[in-house]
């Protein structure tokens, strides 16, 4: 792809010079839009960031996710933690309330945990690490989760082992507090299947309303939200892809969205009438291989994918720079980045470790890619491209992006493309090493649970630098790119996105609106 090309979509839109919608005197609306849908809103069911990106216009956390670690109070006013770092207490504000008009206690959050905990479902998200749980996080016996209301606004939260403040801030993100008043009563067998999560009732900014699913739904403002009342009236999440999200945004139909390639990005903002904020971030792209599949037990075959793939091509070509390499597991932005990591491009290494696993050229790999995202889907044609160069034959499958993500859950795939948020906890990368790859191998899972249990930089530091030399040397996954997030937005929203993590709804009570 040249930087020069523009879409018809852009250039239709850029010819009409429009950049108003019709919307209703009586009502302020926001258009949301993304290419990659939401799935369950129950988010123990779901590993799905899609969905994480957009619940909490109706969900509350207890704070909000900065993107260089921090944390912001949000339906938690503050916390401690003990000498020994394993006890966390966390406080409550008072002044928070469910849509229904039932008030936020610490009976909620300790059966948020408490439920997913529950060794009667088998979810795919689970609080971690919490004393009286077992390696999976599930319950050892019923409420056994060391979980507990020291009173009506106050949790405490013991672990199995010490962990460092900003590691515990992480892992609580996957942690929604949902309604004990409203879900208690239903035993933990019937939850996946409950009622409510087809009209969710939450406690955050925006009031759930209605949906249609794999297509849009709708929200109204909270009037008595604590942080503050929306200068809005009604948000609409709409499903499409990227290029219609780029005319939709020219015409005035979208209102804003993260999901747009850096092309369209770049068209939009010399327009003018656009603001576009790219601020690097730690989300990532992998190429997962199968390692349960006969063609890749062979460390050199791994290898030889990994050196074959020009990451710098990717960065430079479909993301314009909007991107970072990621030889190993951290772009080198990320303060646990190994200086000492050198590129893997090196196609004719690649045809050599080939040849020497004895590889046959007219073996065909499946390469299975989530539909939706254009970048991505324009990244699987160049590592198509590349593989191809080095001798290596693939047919590119396209499936729906919660198909792939469940094939690479259930292994049912050879190689696959697969991204997630990151964050600058190290944790969060090396969950994925484990999660999308299956890996078995012991030094690698020895390296990222040594890691884990020391509390300091300087501590933690050698064991990722380890894991990194280790992804290089025997390629369980390869890491690819951390493409920038590109926020735009149209002239109607006065926001702040400096500090965007993985949430665009940050703070959606502070934007103004035209």
């Amino acid at each position: 792809m040249k930087k020069q090309m523009i879409t018809a979509a852009i250039a239709a839109s850029l010819a009409a010079a429009s950049v108003t919608a019709a919307f209703a005197e009586e009502e302020k609306v926001l258009t949301y839009a993304q290419s990659k849908s939401w799935d369950s809103f129950n988010m123990y069911s779901t590993t799905n960031t899609n969905t994480d990106e957009i619940v909490e216009f109706f969900y509350d956390r207890f704070w909000d996710y900065n993107a260089d670690g921090t944390v912001e109070p949000r339906l938690a006013e503050s916390y401690e933690i003990n000498d020994s770092f394993d006890v966390y207490t966390i406080h409550l504000r008072h002044d928070a309330y469910w849509h229904d008009g039932e008030q936020v206690t610490a009976a909620d959050v300790v059966y948020s945990y408490r439920a997913g905990s529950t060794a009667d479902q088998n979810w795919l998200r689970r609080p971690s690490g919490i004393a009286g749980t077992d390696d999976d996080n599930v319950e050892l016996s019923e409420d056994s989760i060391a979980v507990e209301a020291l009173d009506d606004f106050t949790v405490q939260i013991t672990l199995k082992q010490p962990v460092d403040e900003m590691t515990f801030l992480y892992n609580q993100k996957g942690v929604f507090i949902f309604p004990e008043h409203i879900l208690g009563s239903i035993p933990d067998s019937e939850l996946n299947t409950a009622e409510y999560w087809d009209n969710p009732i939450g406690s955050g900014p925006m009031v759930f309303e209605s949906q249609i699913q794999g297509e849009r739904f709708e929200l109204v403002k909270n009037e008595n939200y604590y942080a503050g009342t929306t200068d809005f009236d009604r948000l609409v999440v709409r499903l499409m892809d990227s290029a219609a999200i780029t005319a939709a945004l020219m015409s005035g139909e979208v209102d804003f969205t993260r999901d747009i390639v850096a092309l369209d990005a770049s068209v939009l903002e010399s327009t003018g009438l656009y603001t576009v904020e790219s601020i690097p971030s730690f989300s990532y792209q992998n190429l997962v291989l199968n390692l349960s599949d006969e063609i890749f037990q062979d460390e050199a075959v791994r290898a030889a994918f990994a050196k074959a793939v020009n990451r710098q091509a990717i960065v430079d070509d479909i993301y314009l720079g909007y991107a970072q390499v990621i030889n190993a597991l951290y772009p080198e932005t990320h303060p646990y980045f190994d200086t000492e990591v050198t590129p893997q491009y090196d196609p004719e290494e690649a045809k050599r470790l080939l040849a020497e696993a004895g590889w046959d050229p007219d073996t065909v790999v499946e390469f299975q890619v989530p539909q939706g995202n254009t970048s991505r889907e324009q990244s699987a044609i160049l590592i198509q491209q590349d593989l191809e160069a080095v001798g290596v034959k693939t047919s590119i499958v396209t499936y729906d992006f919660a198909t792939v993500l469940q094939n690479m859950r259930d292994e049912k795939f050879q190689i696959l493309l697969m991204g997630s948020e990151g964050s600058a906890i190290p944790t969060s990368y090396t969950g994925t090493v484990t999660y999308f790859s299956h890996t078995t191998d012991e030094d690698i899972l020895s390296a990222i649970d040594s890691g884990a249990a020391v509390l300091t930089f300087e501590e933690k530091k050698p064991f990722y630098d380890r894991i990194q030399e280790l992804i290089v040397e025997r390629a369980p996954i390869l890491y690819l790119y951390s493409p920038n997030t590109l926020a735009v937005y149209s002239p109607r929203i006065q926001a702040d996105f400096s500090t965007l993590n993985i949430n665009i709804s940050k703070q959606i009570w502070n934007w103004t609106v035209e």
